[in-house]
């Protein structure tokens, strides 16, 4: 559930929502937030995929997935639009072998790239 906040374990205070977006598919949920914090999320697991990801370092007020699922458009007030390639599929691959494997989950390597 979504409640207008983003937290994590590691921040530990509540952000601001600035922007959603959904992947083509529906797998995948980017949170944009107000400190310029972009996470994504595996939709039907509900798990954090990485780590915060490297965005403009202003609010995020817009967000778009590019049809692959591989690139993600981000906006802000005070920062001109940037494209970030991210690396999803391997890394939720390697997430269910882990899990098929008796394994835990571990997001905090958040392989991504610019």
């Amino acid at each position: 559930m979504l409640t207008g906040t983003s937290d994590t374990v590691s921040q530990g205070e509540p952000e601001a929502v600035g922007a959603l977006a959904f992947s083509s598919d529906g797998s995948t949920l980017a949170v944009g937030g107000a400190r310029g914090t972009l996470r994504m999320w595996d939709t039907e697991g509900q798990q954090l995929l990485g780590s915060d990801l490297p965005a403009p370092g202003d609010e995020i007020r817009s967000l778009a997935f590019a049809e692959d699922g591989g690139t993600v458009y981000v906006g802000g007030p005070h920062v001109s639009l940037q494209r970030l390639t991210v690396a999803l599929a391997p890394i939720a691959d390697e997430k269910v072998k882990q899990a098929e494997k008796g394994q835990g989950f571990d997001f905090s390597d958040g392989r991504v790239g610019r």
